[in-house]
C-alpha cells in the first residue's frame, strides 16, 4: 500500500491470528495484517449499511421509476399505432366484400380462440396454412 500507516497493537488469540494467517494465504490478501485491515474495512462499511441503503433506495427506486415509466409510455405509443391500423384495415376490409353477420361472428371466435392457444403468437403464414 502506498498509504503511509501507523502502527497499532490489536490483541487476539492466537487461533484468531492463525485463521488470519491461514486466510490471508488462502484469500491472496498478503499477510495477515493486510487480512485483518481488509477485514475492519469490510466490517466497517457492514455497519454503516444502513445508512447507505437510506440514501441508495430513494434513488434506485427513482430511477427504476423513471425507466418504467419511459417503457410504459413507449409501448403505449406503440399500442395506439397498433389499434390505429388494425381499425383502418378492418373498416377497409369491410368495405371490400360482403359477408353474412354470422360469418363474421365465427371468424371473430376463431380468432380469439386462435390468439388464446398461440399466446398471441399468430403469423400471417400460418393464418394461411389453416384456412
Amino acid at each position: 500500500m502506498s498509504e503511509k500507516m501507523g502502527t497499532k497493537n490489536i490483541r487476539m488469540t492466537d487461533e484468531m491470528m492463525s485463521a488470519c494467517e491461514k486466510y490471508a494465504a488462502e484469500y491472496n490478501a498478503g499477510n495477515a495484517n493486510a487480512f485483518v485491515r481488509d477485514a475492519i474495512e469490510f466490517y466497517i462499511e457492514w455497519l454503516n449499511r444502513e445508512r447507505t441503503e437510506k440514501f441508495l433506495t430513494p434513488a434506485l427506486e427513482s430511477v427504476i421509476t423513471a425507466k418504467l415509466r419511459d417503457s410504459e409510455n413507449r409501448i403505449s405509443r406503440m399500442l395506439f399505432k397498433l389499434a390505429v391500423g388494425q381499425n383502418f384495415l378492418a373498416h377497409m376490409y369491410a368495405s371490400t366484400i360482403n359477408c353474412d353477420e354470422n360469418y363474421i361472428d365465427t371468424l371473430y371466435e376463431n380468432a380469439q380462440d386462435e390468439v388464446r392457444e398461440t399466446n398471441g403468437s399468430v403469423s400471417v403464414t400460418d393464418a394461411f396454412k389453416n384456412r
